[in-house]
């Protein structure tokens, strides 16, 4: 889904909820996601057809993913649910 698609109710509360520079993180992710996805399955089978096995492609997958994770879980949260968690 494309920012322009979504409602200005629902932009308005991800910039609210997130921040700006936050909502700019997913837009990064996005552009890099969209590419890696298409290039991804190509790459896997030239991988497989130099190397014989699937396996050098899935490790670099594997940390590329791990790093990702990281990312995303670096990102702040919403002001409200981090005071919630913090008197729970």
């Amino acid at each position: 889904m494309v920012i322009s698609e979504l409602p200005a109710q629902q932009v308005a509360e991800i910039l609210r909820g997130q921040g700006q520079r936050q909502f700019a993180v997913y837009g990064y992710f996005f552009a890099i996601f969209m590419p890696a996805s298409g290039l991804g399955p190509f790459l896997m089978g030239q991988t497989f057809h130099i190397g014989g096995s699937y396996e050098p492609f899935l490790m670099v997958s594997m940390g590329g993913l791990a790093v990702t994770c990281c990312l995303m879980v670096m990102l702040s949260r919403r002001p409200e649910l981090a005071q919630a968690a913090e008197t729970a």
